[in-house]
């Protein structure tokens, strides 16, 4: 009896549980494609949800406008200053003007060289006593400028330290001239070969660089060519003679080594007044009048003895030794 009656309350249990299960509704969140129930709880209706509108792309981002940038001004670096090019001519002769004379330093032709001179002029460049300077090479062009400007240089301080004369003395040969005065190599004067230049007087002349070996630098040699060439167209100005006597100027007929390299060497008084009286000008006659020669200036070198002198000055100390000795063995004994 409580069997029955304990199943019958466990059926009526179940069933009132079963009918309250079925009214609670499913709600459909609206995503994808769900099945939902209907408010009334008893029947089902198959459905899908509506997609949801799509979402709108971003606007397009406008970039921002490149904001123009100047082009970079290239600088170029400052240019070192330019070297300064050393004239091959050095003149203060005006446009059209006239020289007094034209030191003539090129290949030749070397005027009057056929009268004057022996052993065929050569280029002065080419001379053994230049070349030693340059190892042994011959000088290019612009070593070859730097030594002629520097000797007409010296010559005009020459002539300007002998009571102001100014001659109009230029490099180039393209100037209408009196007289040229020629540098060379390789040449001599017959008669005296000895003279370290030649000249015929009121004309041309000869400076013989070969000549000019006792100097150690070539500042020397510079100074040294600058005062033989201005003696010589000391006589190319027309002063025949060497009214120097004591040596002690430009215009003696032989001078030192120490006068020729010398920055203070002038010209005599007397020659001063020679040169001036002639104006620089040419010989009125004429080359064909007649030819006077002067000029054949010799340097004084430091006599060096021969052999047969030292053999003699060697036997006068050994006798001199040996008297010495003698007396001293007088006193001793």
């Amino acid at each position: 009896m409580s069997a029955v009656k304990t199943l019958f309350l466990s059926v009526l249990i179940l069933s009132v549980t079963g009918s309250v299960a079925l009214a609670e509704p499913m709600i459909s969140n609206g995503e994808g494609s769900w099945s939902f129930w209907s408010s009334g709880g008893n029947a089902v209706t198959p459905t899908t949800a509506r997609p949801a509108p799509p979402v709108a792309p971003p606007a397009p981002v406008t970039p921002p406008k490149p904001v123009p940038v100047a082009a970079p001004v290239f600088t170029p670096p400052p240019s070192p200053p330019a070297t300064p090019s050393i004239s091959r001519f050095s003149s203060s002769i005006p446009a059209g003007g006239k020289a007094d004379a034209y030191l003539n330093f090129s290949s030749g032709p070397y005027p009057e060289a056929n009268v004057m001179t022996t052993g065929g002029a050569q280029p002065w460049f080419t001379s053994p006593v230049l070349t030693k300077y340059f190892g042994g090479q011959t000088p290019n062009s612009e070593q070859q400028a730097e030594f002629t400007n520097s000797v007409l240089d010296h010559v005009n301080q020459t002539f300007q330290l002998s009571g102001g004369l100014a001659p109009k003395i230029t490099l180039d040969p393209t100037i209408p001239t009196n007289h040229t005065l020629s540098v060379v190599s390789g040449t001599s004067y017959g008669p005296n070969p000895n003279a370290i230049g030649i000249t015929n007087v009121g004309n041309n002349g000869f400076s013989f660089i070969d000549k000019l070996s006792y100097g150690s630098t070539l500042d020397e040699l510079e100074w040294a060519v600058a005062h033989n060439v201005s003696h010589e167209l000391m006589h190319a100005f027309g002063v025949g003679g060497h009214d120097d006597q004591s040596g002690d100027y430009l215009d003696a007929a032989s001078a030192k080594w120490e006068m020729l390299t010398s920055p203070s060497t002038r010209f005599s008084d007397a020659a001063i007044a020679d040169m001036r009286s002639k104006a620089f000008a040419p010989n009125s006659g004429g080359f064909m009048s007649g030819l006077e020669l002067e000029g054949d200036l010799e340097i004084l070198a430091p006599p060096v003895p021969e052999p047969a002198t030292w053999a003699l000055w060697g036997l006068v100390v050994s006798a001199a030794v040996v008297q010495r000795r003698r007396q001293s063995r007088r006193k001793t004994n």
